[in-house]
């Protein structure tokens, strides 16, 4: 959602910027992404595994978030299959046949743990890599710069501190709440101007 925000000048600046990266990590990732990475990386069946895929698939509502979580998921674990990390193969296989999707958020956890990961180590890579995500992006439609971007993430490392403190809620409880990005998700699919497929 972020490039049609951006295209509706409602996100403008850093400010704007840093309330974006806040909002998506205190209402999608935290409540939603982090107990999935969770449940995810510890040593439970596939079965099980593949439920909570279906349930990560019906629940991100964009047809964009979806789409782009399967595909990075399927990039991961192809090249983990090369890598023959433990286990790779196997959920590969199944998201090939169709038995389930590979969202992203699924195929880290797994991978994480297969490499040996504690939950304490993969819950800050995941954070990471969601911050540094959003950031590269925001540098590559021009609405800061490489140094603001820098800033930027110096300047949430607060309130991701906070964030990260919190107890992480059961596998049940998950919920996401991000209509304003969610709509704009939904909106950049037919958006005439725009950089990212998704």
């Amino acid at each position: 959602g972020l490039e049609n925000l951006v295209n509706q000048n409602i996100i403008q600046n850093d400010h704007d910027l840093k309330y974006f990266i806040i909002s998506i990590i205190e209402n999608r990732w935290f409540c939603f992404d982090l107990p999935v990475l969770k449940f995810s990386s510890r040593n439970i069946s596939m079965e099980k595994l593949i439920k909570l895929d279906k349930l990560v698939e019906a629940q991100t509502l964009p047809f964009e978030q979806r789409l782009g979580s399967k595909k990075l998921g399927f990039t991961m674990l192809s090249i983990h299959e090369k890598l023959e990390t433990p286990g790779a193969i196997k959920l590969l296989n199944n998201v090939k046949n169709k038995k389930t999707y590979g969202h992203l958020n699924i195929v880290q956890g797994f991978i994480w743990n297969k490499l040996g990961f504690k939950f304490s180590k993969i819950k800050l890579i995941s954070i990471h890599t969601l911050c540094t995500s959003l950031l590269s992006a925001a540098v590559r439609l021009s609405l800061i710069g490489y140094l603001e971007a820098q800033k930027v993430y110096k300047e949430i490392q607060p309130k991701i501190n906070q964030i990260l403190k919190k107890p992480i809620k059961n596998i049940q409880e998950i919920y996401s709440f991000t209509p304003h990005i969610d709509i704009a998700s939904m909106k950049h699919e037919n958006d005439k101007q725009r950089m990212f497929m998704n």
